[in-house]
Order: structure tokens, then sequence, then C-alpha cells
């Protein structure tokens, strides 16, 4: 796997949350379909309320399904075979592999191999942080999608 960065420019009537809850959820399902190829996903948080925001919103994605999630508060907590979406406050270990919707305002580099998705939201804020990012992980030769959304 290859260091890869994706930004998703949200347009100004989508919920950050929201949105990075659906995408988690739709990378669940696809690493599904993977089996022991699965890559087990995590959702970095830089809050509590932003933990809990992810969390309420797994929980209640859809009436019909659940989403296995589980809430880490430090990394050695995580089991790598559970194949389920990580919330979390707390940094992976440098050896860890996988996917990560990164919400916090910090790029991310210190993994093995990355794959890391920014979720840009509305706020100048957050515009001046998903740039500073998207210049660090240039920096890096990661490969860098951008979709506006």
């Amino acid at each position: 796997m290859t260091n890869q960065a994706t930004f998703y420019s949200l347009s100004p009537e989508l919920d950050k949350f929201e949105f990075s809850s659906k995408l988690a959820s739709q990378l669940w399902r696809k690493q599904q379909t993977q089996g022991e190829n699965a890559i087990p996903l995590w959702v970095l948080c830089d809050n509590q309320a932003a933990l809990n925001r992810i969390d309420d919103l797994l929980w209640n994605h859809q009436k019909d399904s659940f989403i296995p999630h589980q809430i880490i508060q430090h990394y050695t907590e995580f089991k790598p075979e559970n194949q389920h979406i990580i919330i979390s406050m707390a940094m992976p270990t440098p050896q860890w592999e996988g996917i990560m919707i990164n919400l916090s305002p910090y790029s991310i580099n210190q993994f093995k191999n990355n794959n890391i998705i920014e979720i840009i939201g509305n706020q100048e804020q957050e515009k001046i942080i998903g740039r500073e990012c998207y210049r660090r992980y240039q920096k890096l030769n990661y490969t860098i999608t951008h979709h506006k959304i």
C-alpha cells in the first residue's frame, strides 16, 4: 500500500460528522467483502464531543442496520482481529496499517502505510488547516486525491 491522502471538501449544506459517519459506514461495508484482506478503519477525533457525535451517528445510521464500531481510549485496546470501526482520540501505534478518517486538525504521517482521509468542513479555519495538511502530505510524497462534495 502506498501513502495516500484523500481530501473531501464539503459544500455548505453538508455536516462534517454526518458525512464522515456515512463514509465510514460505506468503507466498512466495502471492507466486509474483502474477508481476511479487510483493512482496519480508524476515525480519529480531536475532542470528546466529536467522538460522541460519530458514535451516535453510527448507532443511528439506518434504522434497520448496525455498523459495528468501538470507542477506544488508548491504542493498546485495539485488537487487529476485530473487523469494526474504531473511534478514538488516541493515535494507533506506528506499526498500524489501515484507513484513517482524520477529524483532527493535524496531518498524519507516523504509520507504516498510510491511507488518510481528510474531511474539510466549511469554516475558514478548517480550510486553512486542510491546506496545511495538503502541503504537508505533498512534501511527504503522498498520492493525493481531492473531491469537492
